[in-house]
Parts: C-alpha cells; sequence; structure tokens
C-alpha cells in the first residue's frame, strides 16, 4: 500500500565507512533483536562462527566453561568445538620455516668468516703483546681464552643489541597499530625462544670466529714475538 513500516532495535555497535573497501557504515545489534527488523524471521538468520584463541594447555578447561554458559541463551544453544590453525601443522609453513633458517644459517656463516678475517689481522699487529704476555708467565691458555672472549663478547653485545631492536619494532606502535587495521585484535608478545635462539647464535658465531685466531696465537714463539 505504499506505508512505511517502522521497526525499532537496539543497536549495540557501529563502524564508519571504510575508503579502503567498498563497505559502508556498518551496524551491529544483538542476534535475539534480528527477527524484529522488517523482512527478517528466524528462519532467514545466518548462522554465525565464532573463533577463540587461547593456549593450548587451556583448550580444555576454556571449552568447558563456553559449552555450559552457551548450552542455554535467549537465541538458542551454541556448540563449541576445537579446532586448530597450528603453524606445525601445515606444510607449507615447515618449509617456509626451514628456507628461512637455512639462509640464516648461510648468513651467519659468512659473517663468521668475515670476523674470522678481522681476529687474523688482529692478532698479526698483536704478536709483540701476545709475546710480552708469555714472557710474563702468561699461559696459552689465558691467551686462547683471552682471545676468544674478545670475539665472543663482541658478537654477544651484538645480538643483545639486535634482539633489543626486533624488540622494539614488534611493539612499536605504528606497527601494532597495522596489525590491528587488519583485524588483529591480541597482538601477540614477542616469543622468548627467539630471544634464546639468537643469543645462542651470537655466542655461536663468536666461538667460531675466534677460536682459530685463538689457536694461531697461543703458537707464537716468544722470543720471536719479543723481536717483532
Amino acid at each position: 500500500t505504499g506505508a512505511q513500516e517502522s521497526e525499532q532495535a537496539i543497536v549495540i555497535g557501529v563502524l564508519p565507512a571504510d575508503p579502503n573497501t567498498d563497505w559502508g557504515m556498518q551496524a551491529y545489534m544483538a542476534a535475539d533483536g534480528m527477527p524484529t527488523l522488517p523482512g527478517m524471521d528466524e528462519n532467514s538468520l545466518t548462522t554465525s562462527e565464532y573463533l577463540v584463541w587461547v593456549p593450548p594447555e587451556q583448550a580444555d578447561s576454556v571449552r568447558a566453561q563456553l559449552s555450559q554458559a552457551l548450552s542455554d541463551t535467549p537465541i538458542g544453544a551454541f556448540d563449541v568445538y576445537p579446532t586448530s590453525f597450528g603453524v606445525q601443522e601445515m606444510s607449507i609453513y615447515k618449509v617456509f620455516g626451514y628456507a628461512v633458517a637455512g639462509v640464516a644459517v648461510v648468513i651467519l656463516l659468512l659473517g663468521a668468516l668475515g670476523l674470522v678475517n678481522i681476529s687474523l689481522v688482529t692478532v698479526r699487529y698483536r704478536v709483540r703483546e701476545i709475546g710480552i704476555r708469555r714472557s710474563y708467565g702468561a699461559t696459552g691458555g689465558r691467551i686462547f681464552i683471552g682471545v676468544l672472549m674478545e670475539s665472543v663478547v663482541a658478537t654477544v653485545l651484538a645480538g643483545a643489541i639486535g634482539v633489543a631492536a626486533a624488540v622494539a619494532l614488534v611493539k612499536a606502535p605504528f606497527v601494532t597499530d597495522f596489525f590491528r587495521d587488519q583485524g588483529l585484535v591480541d597482538i601477540p608478545p614477542f616469543p622468548v625462544d627467539a630471544v634464546v635462539v639468537g643469543l645462542l647464535a651470537a655466542t655461536a658465531v663468536g666461538v667460531l670466529a675466534g677460536a682459530l685466531p685463538a689457536l694461531i696465537a697461543t703458537r707464537i714463539k716468544v722470543i720471536d714475538a719479543i723481536r717483532s
């Protein structure tokens, strides 16, 4: 008949139009109020799925609590079931992880080779110093540890600076805001195992880069070193 019908509904949230997409302004309302809208009834309601991300060790307890809370609601009952999207279970991500690890190992070896060359040059220019230390009673073990620790301390310090820079970058406001704009609500914490692996890798590079120069330093003859 041309008459306009009016219905009232409680809106619980509004999102502005997104200029990056074709979506206009969006309004959200409780599911039990949808049948009151014109042209909507219980048979026209769509099924919704909600995902809850929880640690694996808390999955069973959270599932039991949600099952009890959602077993009887004003709009019906909900089924709660576990699912998994773990990276370890997806072969494509495993291959990608192995490829990244291989590239990282090659880069670390190249870096260790460069440090070896620098350490060898440093030992060559410190031959007289090493000879004087040996003449005052320094043992070969002390010379070895001294030269080795110089390389290890330098690489561990560089690794700590790199880890701190990575944490600062991940936690930077512009990075977290970018992920939230993509729909990620809970920003995951920086993985502790990545910090440990980074520091261990830096230590290993320092040991590899300092072992050969330290061994050469222990084989320097005292008389030849003082005369140089």
